[in-house]
């Protein structure tokens, strides 16, 4: 008696798929505090890669006095400021995925995605870290990369 076995054989291929794209936040628009955070459309989610570069030289101000001027790093002369349940260096470029939490991209942002500490997901978002918007100028360039891991499961 011959028994036939039917083996299901479960295939997981990663697909990377990589984009790139470029955007200037604004810091009197694209405060958090008066304005609005600059959503790009591009959605992300735990295990993408996500790259930010900003170049160094590229400044924006909390308003007059040279004091204020500063890099997407944010401004060192002045304290951290807390809102929406973080601390930054007020003038930080930031961003978050969705609803979920505000987090420093600076000059240089370059991580895997983790449900754990970006949250679940969703469209990438660019601000300004500010208490007042009203006196504050300029614009960063923003360089974004991002490597979406593709699962597909195949059957044979």
């Amino acid at each position: 008696m011959h028994r036939s076995f039917v083996a299901l054989i479960v295939l997981a291929l990663a697909v990377a798929t990589m984009a790139s794209t470029s955007f200037e936040v604004k810091a009197k628009e694209n405060s958090i505090s008066g304005g609005s955070a600059l959503n790009t459309e591009i959605p992300l989610w735990p295990g993408d890669r996500l790259t930010v570069s900003v170049d160094v030289a590229d400044y924006w101000s909390a308003g007059s006095g040279a004091e204020r001027l500063g890099n997407a790093d944010g401004l060192t002369s002045k304290s951290p400021y807390t809102a929406q349940g973080a601390t930054f260096l007020f003038g930080t470029l930031v961003g978050r995925f969705g609803s979920g939490p505000w987090l420093k991209v600076g000059t240089n942002f370059d991580q895997v995605l983790d449900a754990n500490v970006h949250g679940e997901g969703g469209r990438l978002q660019f601000a300004y870290w500010d208490s007042n918007n009203a006196d504050n100028s300029g614009e960063v360039t923003a360089a974004v990369e991002f490597t979406r891991m593709q699962v597909g499961v195949f059957r044979c």
